[in-house]
């Protein structure tokens, strides 16, 4: 089962890695890059690694964070702020990044685990209320 599943994730990255390249329509040195590889990885625990739509979740969280941070260091809120404040914000990865380590101290299993992390809770006010 083991190497099923080895060789199941082998093939599912090569044919993501065709996907994307084709739609780069090249292969880049950015593709290789750690800022490339650091991001996949950041959405894949971000999502919550060992779930099925973990990845998926993690990757449209990341996204949609990054673009919002990146049009929000250049506003006029920021550049309002005092010096010392405005150096860390300006920077869209620091942001992330912060984001990134509290969603492991508060969600160590990712954000896909919240919803059975919340029916857990119900049902066990529910026993606690009845004993």
């Amino acid at each position: 089962m083991k190497l099923l599943a080895f060789v199941a994730a082998g093939i599912l990255a090569a044919g993501g890695g065709i996907v994307y390249l084709l739609l780069l329509g090249g292969a880049t040195p950015t593709v290789s890059g750690s800022d490339f590889t650091l991001g996949l990885l950041v959405m894949v625990v971000l999502g919550g690694t060992g779930r099925p739509w973990g990845a998926i979740v993690g990757g449209v969280l990341y996204s949609y964070a990054q673009q919002s941070l990146t049009r929000l260091s250049g506003s006029s809120l920021i550049a309002s702020l005092p010096g010392a404040l405005r150096g860390p914000v300006q920077q869209p990865l620091f942001l992330l990044g912060v984001a990134f380590v509290l969603a492991v101290f508060f969600v160590p299993g990712g954000v896909a685990t919240v919803p059975g992390r919340l029916g857990t809770l119900k049902s066990r006010r529910r026993s606690a209320s009845r004993g």
